[in-house]
């Protein structure tokens, strides 16, 4: 890490390169990640609370290991059983309002993506919230223990529920 100090101020704490935030195991899956899903690291990602890293280091276990207790996990959250079949970063379907179109609605010629998601929910209008310390409970379910550890230590998000 860069040295740096409160009383200074002249640089946010940063990791000298942003791979050094991710946990050790996950380190050159991050660097192909990044390349295979196009993954565009903004100016801050080596900052120590970067939520980009953050992201990385909270679904990189589950992009090539088991993904049963994570589609657990988010169905109990949403309500609906559902299966993860893959974990990708990045990834904006067509038509999707934050994929950082020009306009804030989709056009009409773009797939209605916002509504066949609301079709899964059991309320239309909910927005349902994935907890981290839930997604580090299904990595710990999947046997990832020393990362839900370094993810709890790390983040310092206590103890498992």
């Amino acid at each position: 890490m860069e040295d740096w100090s409160a009383g200074a101020c002249r640089r946010p704490p940063m990791w000298s390169h942003w791979t050094e935030g991710i946990h050790p195991d996950y380190r050159d899956l991050a660097r192909e990640v990044q390349v295979a899903d196009e993954v565009k690291l903004h100016k801050y990602a080596a900052h120590l609370l970067s939520s980009q890293v953050f992201a990385l280091n909270l679904f990189l276990p589950f992009r090539e290991g088991s993904r049963k207790a994570l589609s657990e996990c988010v169905s109990r959250t949403v309500g609906t059983r559902l299966l993860v079949e893959e974990v990708r970063f990045e990834w904006v379907p067509p038509g999707a309002l934050l994929g950082e179109l020009e306009g804030d609605r989709p056009g009409e010629d773009e797939p209605g993506h916002w509504e066949v998601r609301k079709g899964i929910l059991p309320d239309p209008d909910m927005a349902p919230s994935l907890r981290a310390s839930a997604v580090i409970d299904a990595g710990g379910a999947e046997g990832y223990g020393a990362w839900a550890a370094w993810m709890r230590e790390r983040y310092r998000l206590g103890e498992t529920e």
